[in-house]
C-alpha cells in the first residue's frame, strides 16, 4: 500500500519545493528519534524536502545532532511558546506542520497558533494515554498518519481529529555494520533506575542504552529485554526469538495497552 499516495498527488500539484516542520515537543528521547524517522521518510519520498524539527528535549546523541535541523525551543508559558511558535512559522513559511505530540499540544498551545494558518496540518496517530486522547480537539486536521496498532476507541477518535488517516510505516534504523548475534541483550533508553530495574530480573544480559549507540545493532537470534514503548517495538518487531517486555508508566504513553496488545501491534507492522 503506498500511503502517501494521495499526499504525495496533493503537494506535487501545489507547490515545487516542499517545507515541513515537525512538532516533537515531548520529553523523551522517543520523540526526537520518532521526528528524525518521519525525516529520514520525507527525504525519501521528496527530493526537495527541508524538515526542521521543533523540539525541547536538549539531550540529543551526536548522531542525530549531526543528521537533523532542530528549532530549538523553551516554553516559559503558553504565551511565550505561542508567541515563539508563531513567530518562526512566519520566518519559516512551511508547506507542511506535523504534529508528534496531542492534538492540541502539551500545554493546549496549538490552538491559538495552528488555527491562524493555513498549511497543510498532518497530526501522528499512535497509542496514547486514554484520558488524554478523548478531549476533544479544537484543532482539526487535514490527515493523520497511523505509525502503530490502535485499539477501537483511539481510532474513534483520530478519526475525529482529521479528515483522513492514512497508514503511514516509518523507517527501522539499523546499524548495519553492527551484528549482534545469539545474545541476551536489555535495550532500553529510560532512566537509570529503570534500567536497574530490568537488569536485577535479567541480570545475565548485557545492557545496550540506545542513548549511547543509535541506531541499535541488528539482532540475530538474540533474547531481549525491553520497555513498550512504540520506537523500540517498530525497531524491534523483526525479532522472532524470545522478547520480554516490561511496560513502564508513562505520564502520556500507555505501554500497558501497546504490551497486551503485543502480537497485534506486530502484525501491524510487518502487514505494511
Amino acid at each position: 500500500m503506498d500511503v502517501f499516495k494521495n499526499t504525495k498527488i496533493f503537494l506535487h500539484l501545489h507547490i515545487n519545493f516542499m517545507k515541513f516542520l515537525i512538532y516533537a515537543l515531548g520529553g523523551g528521547f522517543g520523540h526526537i528519534t520518532r521526528a528524525y524517522k518521519l525525516s529520514q521518510l520525507l527525504n525519501s519520498l521528496y527530493n526537495s524536502a527541508n524538515v526542521i524539527i521543533i523540539a525541547s528535549y536538549q539531550n540529543v546523541p551526536n548522531f542525530l545532532h549531526q543528521n537533523l535541523q532542530i528549532q530549538w525551543v523553551y516554553p516559559q508559558n503558553i504565551q511565550n511558546l505561542t508567541f515563539t511558535l508563531k513567530s518562526f512559522i512566519n520566518s519559516f513559511n512551511p508547506d507542511f506542520w506535523i504534529t508528534d505530540v496531542f492534538a492540541n499540544g502539551i500545554f493546549y498551545e496549538l490552538p491559538f497558533i495552528l488555527n491562524d494558518f493555513s498549511f497543510f496540518k498532518v497530526v501522528i496517530a499512535r497509542i496514547l494515554n486514554y484520558d488524554s486522547c478523548r478531549v476533544f480537539s479544537e484543532v482539526h486536521y487535514d490527515e493523520s498518519w497511523q505509525i502503530e496498532w490502535l485499539p477501537e476507541y483511539m481510532n474513534e477518535y483520530i478519526n475525529s481529529v482529521a479528515s483522513k488517516n492514512l497508514y503511514v510505516k516509518l523507517p527501522v534504523l539499523q546499524n548495519s555494520q553492527w551484528i549482534v548475534k545469539d545474545k541476551k541483550c536489555i535495550i532500553h533508553a529510560g532512566s537509570q533506575e529503570e534500567i536497574n530495574n530490568l537488569y536485577s530480573l535479567h541480570s545475565d544480559f548485557e545492557i545496550i542504552n540506545p542513548f549511547e549507540c543509535y541506531p541499535l545493532p541488528i539482532f540475530e537470534d538474540c533474547e531481549l529485554v525491553t520497555a513498550a514503548g512504540c520506537n523500540i517495538f517498530q525497531d524491534l518487531h523483526y525479532i522472532e526469538k524470545k522478547h520480554y517486555i516490561y511496560p513502564f508508566n508513562r505520564k502520556y504513553d500507555d505501554q500497558w495497552i501497546r504490551a497486551k496488545n503485543y502480537t497485534l501491534v506486530k502484525n501491524w507492522f510487518t502487514s505494511l
